[in-house]
Order: C-alpha cells, then sequence, then structure tokens
C-alpha cells in the first residue's frame, strides 16, 4: 500500500500531507485515556472526532514524514497535564491535529484519523486497529481488541530509532531543527479549565 494522507483543519486554512511508504511502518490505535477526551471536548470536536465511547483514533507514525502545505503559523499546542505530552492543533477552528513529545528528541507522533481528509489511504490497517486505556472509556469496551501502553511503545521503539538513528527526526516541521523546541510554544491547560469542560 502506497498512498498520501491528506488532512486538514475543519475550515481548510491548515494542510497536510505524509507521504505513506510500503510497507507501512505504523499503526492504528483508539485511545481512550481521559486527556485525550478531554483535549478534543476543549477544542469543540468531541461530537466529530471522538468514537462512541469516547476514544480518539491515532494513527501512530513518523514526524519526519510530516509536510505542512499550508497554515504553519496556524500550528498551536498545549499540554493537557505536566506529562511531556503535547497536543497539536489549529488556532484557526480549534480543529485536533496530533499527539507528539514536548520535544523532538523522542519523535514519537500520533496523527488524529478523523483529520484526515482520505483515511481510506490506511487501508487495512484500520481493520487492525486496537484500543488503549480501555478502562477509561465511557462504555463497555470488554469486547474491543486492547493493547497495552507498554505493548505500544514496544511497538514503536524501532520507528523512533529509525528517526533518531537517521537524523530524520529534524525534519518533522513541528520542531526547530537545532534545538528541538516546538514550533509554537505551548500552553498548560489548567485543572480548573478541564473540570470546568462540558
Amino acid at each position: 500500500m502506497t498512498d498520501d494522507l491528506h488532512f486538514a483543519c475543519d475550515c481548510g486554512a491548515v494542510a497536510v500531507r505524509i507521504a505513506l511508504p510500503a510497507p507501512v511502518d505504523g499503526e492504528c490505535v483508539v485511545c481512550h485515556c481521559s486527556d485525550c477526551r478531554d483535549f478534543v471536548r476543549l477544542c469543540g470536536k468531541a461530537d466529530r472526532m471522538a468514537g462512541p465511547l469516547g476514544g480518539l483514533a491515532l494513527f501512530n507514525f513518523r514526524g519526519s514524514r510530516l509536510e505542512i502545505v499550508q497554515g504553519r503559523e496556524r500550528m498551536a499546542s498545549l499540554h493537557m497535564t505536566d506529562k511531556p505530552v503535547l497536543r497539536w492543533f489549529a488556532s484557526c477552528c480549534q480543529t485536533p491535529l496530533f499527539n507528539s513529545f514536548a520535544n523532538n528528541r523522542v519523535p514519537f507522533l500520533d496523527i488524529c484519523i478523523p483529520a484526515i481528509r482520505n483515511p481510506e489511504a490506511l487501508g487495512s490497517l484500520r481493520a487492525g486497529e486496537r484500543h488503549l486505556f480501555t478502562k477509561s472509556a465511557t462504555g463497555d469496551a470488554s469486547g474491543m481488541p486492547k493493547t497495552s501502553l507498554l505493548g505500544l511503545i514496544l511497538r514503536t521503539t524501532p520507528r523512533l530509532l529509525k528517526e533518531i538513528l537517521s537524523g530524520q527526526r529534524r525534519c518533522n516541521p513541528l520542531f526547530d531543527a537545532a534545538t528541538h523546541a516546538p514550533i509554537a510554544v505551548p500552553r498548560r491547560v489548567s485543572p480548573e479549565e478541564r473540570a470546568a469542560l462540558p
């Protein structure tokens, strides 16, 4: 399977593409953690982006394949907690786009599948997607295919090493190539702001 993934924010001001290799060394997961769920709620996109049990579908892939076609200046980022996970969204219309590490020294990238315009390009990867943090699901997730965080980390590690050892992690346009710092200074969401979410 080879194709390009095309995705954009809801208003179209931010457009991004990813060139997929063959075979694709990435995987699809649905994360049910409260941070992912609150992220899409904070952006006002829960109705469109959260699944029936509150999960957010993600494509775990390599940031060096990312190309921001337009709207780089509209990229924004935030931390839901004091943990080093960084959430990326389009400031123009608040569309969630990515999860990453706080800097590019750990070059993982989760792409929010609901923002992808041609998800059929992921093919069989969607059929094999597994669910993460199902104890935090908003309903009965007992029948869903599951993965553990450790399992996901172990499967992601070869991709991370490939990015680090090849130097390709510096090609991720969400981070400065020299300093590894994010291109958009993140803000931290307060506990009070989260508590007030509808």
